[in-house]
């Protein structure tokens, strides 16, 4: 009842916060929020109302209009979707509660990316595509049927804007905190008769926003992205598209506030109060999670490449549709894991990584009731990795590791390679002009192979120390460190096939021509896969670290209404999730420096969403969205041994967010004002739930003001994001094996402007 009381006051106080706004405000937001949206959740144009799917989309338009600029600020505003990127090698996309939130860079998440209908495998490649876009959407469920990979979850949809017959572009740039200068542009235009053009790019630098005392500041950015498009009108009937893109970062590494922690009964991480020492004696002389002293200022290296390309033939009466794409990313990355002046831990990693796909459909109707959807998808997944860690214990007693300088080096290099195939078919049919069903079916095979390579295994324990130390993994390959009689094997661990069915069936009803009541049911899964050893396992050899198959059974029923003349719409849906196998990330902090995993569990959620886009005036817009979960994790295996039922990582209960925006004619122009803000309810961020994995809810309100000319080409427009300066994390991981946190915090306030000039 507490908790409830809690909640309520916070949604108040958000609510009364934003009221002065919301009372004074009068605006015209047909192109901002209440725009006719028109998607391709079902691999065919249809408005977004239209479209019996959980699905919340924003048009390249409203994106520009709203002053979004990145998938952060899509996401404050989408309900049950969360994305977490303190830093661009890590990105976790969470949809009700559903994501993977290992850092492993092999494993596929189980919501799927795509940027123009092609398949991002690799979490840390998508996210540099976005800029210059169309529209992005957001499916909710899973989406395992017309999509080309198993998208337990769901799955995030950017597409690019693409070449135009007339000539246009435009230019964009912005100033703001920590020496932010970023910008986008683009130039589209005909070629020549049948010919089309389009040349995007973009670039984002800022200085680092964690401040270090003894050295570079970290977490600075140093982004820059190019995208060429070529569209060919062949005949009437055969289109051909062909996309290359390039993006290139070279940045100083992550860094995590310095948390000394300790282990509890159940050997999970707990805060220590401000002030204490850690394990190594080092304390943080203030509370700011943006000031550190970080002896290694780590690197962020990565270079990403693709071209895609895309037939369209319009064969009478059906459409043959090919997409081929190539996607090729390399990536270095190093960190100051335990975040202090102590030369104790340093974990590096490397990544190439190749992909291609292809997919073959055809698309037709037989007469006026029936449409339908078939086809085949390959692809092709190869990744070579190295993972190290060094860790240095100063306060180790003379060669308790055999060397005196108690190093430990942790070197392990893998390759994996993943081949999947897949036969797909859609069918919607209508009964009258009210229902309409619609069927589905893919059958997928995953072949997947991992080759390990690492030094041998010395087991122990360490006393002396300002901890016991157990090392049941103590891996080195370097001569130096060598303990005696220790090799360098080559293990084939894992090689395995798995296959499975994507399922939907779905009743749509249109009562009226302003509601659509739809009620369905999914099946998507995830084919296994195995986690690479990074530390010690303290029960098991590594013949265990494979996990298998994920599957989840969704059952919804939605709702999308049109009412008031036009001036409202809502869409609402509620789930409920059968969640089978589900691939649980695991932490074990009692050994150096941690034992990771994934396990299989059997999970349930309830749940839902609602989305309310409001236009009282002409002048006057509000769009507020809510999501409510309730979620289990059964029988969750703490260190200690003792089983408890825990919820989905990063599920919170309840989140609540609002937007308003005035607009009004000034200076020969338009002015707008805009406010909007967010709230979450607490959650946890691992399946473990750990003292220190709980983060307290919160809420994030943010302010923009602009000015655009009558003619619509010059824009300016002024910002203040977090506006409060509230400090809330986005990432943790326990390693109280070694008595600290990974504690990673989002952006603080971060103000500037923009200034964008379009031409057609």
């Amino acid at each position: 009842m507490l908790t409830k009381l809690k909640l309520f006051k916070n949604c108040r106080q958000a609510l009364f916060a934003f009221m002065p706004v919301l009372l004074t405000m009068s605006y015209a937001v047909d192109a901002a929020l209440l725009e006719e949206v028109v998607v391709t959740a079902q691999k065919r144009e249809q408005n977004l109302q239209d479209v019996g799917v959980s699905v919340t989309a924003f048009t390249g338009g409203q994106i520009r209009e709203l002053g979004y600029t990145n998938t952060i600020d899509i996401a404050a505003q989408t309900p049950g979707l969360g994305i977490i990127q303190f830093h661009p090698t890590l990105t976790t996309v969470n949809i009700r509660g559903i994501s993977q939130n290992d850092f492993a860079d092999h494993l596929e998440p189980p919501i799927a990316m795509y940027v123009d209908e092609t398949y991002v495998s690799a979490m840390g490649a998508g996210h540099a595509q976005l800029y210059d876009l169309e529209r992005v959407e957001v499916l909710r469920g899973p989406q395992g049927t017309l999509f080309g990979r198993n998208a337990t979850g769901g799955l995030m949809h950017y597409i690019s804007a693409a070449p135009t017959e007339e000539n246009e572009g435009f230019l964009e740039f912005t100033y703001g905190s920590y020496d932010q200068k970023k910008f986008q542009g683009a130039i589209s235009g005909s070629l020549t008769e049948n010919l089309l053009g389009r040349l995007s790019f973009a670039g984002n630098f800022h200085d680092g926003v964690a401040e270090n005392r003894i050295g570079p500041d970290l977490r600075e950015t140093e982004h820059y992205a190019l995208r060429g498009q070529l569209e060919y009108r062949a005949s009437e009937d055969v289109t051909l598209k062909l996309k290359v893109h390039h993006a290139e970062d070279d940045s100083l590494g992550n860094a995590y506030t310095h948390t000394p922690i300790v282990a509890d009964a159940d050997g999970l991480g707990i805060n220590l109060p401000p002030g204490s020492t850690d394990f190594f004696g080092y304390v943080e002389p203030d509370n700011d999670p943006f000031t550190g002293s970080y002896d290694f200022t780590g690197y962020f290296k990565r270079a990403i490449t693709g071209i895609t390309g895309k037939l369209e033939w319009d064969l009478g009466g059906m459409t043959l549709t090919s997409i081929t794409d190539y996607l090729n990313m390399n990536k270095n990355y190093g960190e100051d894991t335990e975040g202090s002046p102590n030369p104790v831990f340093v974990f590096v990693t490397d990544q190439d990584f190749e992909q291609f796909s292809q997919e073959i459909r055809l698309s037709g109707e037989a007469g006026d009731n029936l449409r339908w959807t078939g086809g085949l998808y390959y692809l092709d997944i190869e990744h070579a990795g190295n993972l190290d860690y060094f860790l240095d214990l100063p306060f180790a007693p003379p060669n308790a590791f055999n060397d005196p300088a108690n190093f430990i080096s942790g070197p392990t290099s893998n390759t994996v390679n993943s081949d999947s195939w897949a036969i797909f078919g859609h069918m919607e049919y209508d009964f009258n002009d009210q229902w309409s069903m619609i069927a589905a079916l893919r059958y997928t095979e995953d072949d997947r192979k991992l080759d390990f390579v690492s030094a041998d295994v010395l087991g122990g324990n360490f006393t002396g120390l300002p901890f016991t130390l157990t090392i049941p993994f103590a891996l080195a390959t370097d001569p130096d460190f060598l303990v005696p009689g220790a090799t360098t094997p080559s293990a084939d661990l894992f090689n395995q096939s798995f296959n499975n069915v994507s399922a939907k069936f779905q009743i749509d009803w249109r009562p009226s021509d302003d509601t659509l009541l739809f009620a369905s049911f999914n099946r998507g899964h995830k084919a296994g896969n195995a986690r690479l050893p990074a530390g010690g396992n303290p029960t098991a050899p590594l013949s265990t670290f494979p996990h298998d198959e994920e599957v989840l059974h969704s059952w919804e029923l939605g709702i999308k209404t049109t009412f008031w003349d036009g001036k409202a719409q809502l869409n609402a849906t509620g789930f409920y999730y059968d969640y089978k196998d589900y691939q649980g990330f695991i932490v074990v902090p009692g050994v150096i420096p941690a034992a990771l995993s994934i396990v299989n569990l059997d999970a349930e959620a309830v749940g839902g969403e609602i989305e309310l886009i409001l236009q009282p005036t002409e002048r006057l817009g509000f769009r507020f969205g809510a999501s409510f979960e309730d979620s289990e994790v059964k029988d969750v295996e703490l260190p200690s041994g003792r089983l408890v039922d825990n919820d989905l990582p990063y599920a919170p209960s309840f989140t609540l967010s609002g937007l308003a925006r005035y607009e009004w004619p000034a200076f020969n122009g338009t002015m707008a004002m805009q406010a909007d803000f967010n709230y979450s309810d607490d959650y946890c961020f691992s399946v473990l739930c750990a003292p220190l994995d709980k983060e307290d809810d919160y809420i994030i309100g943010n302010f923009r003001m602009s000015y655009t000319t009558s003619d619509e080409r010059w824009s300016v427009a002024a910002f203040v994001n977090n506006v409060s300066d509230t400090h809330y994390r986005l990432y943790t991981l326990d390693i109280s094996g070694l008595g600290i946190a990974n504690d990673a915090y989002a952006n603080p306030r971060w103000a500037g402007g923009t200034i964008s000039y379009n031409w057609k």
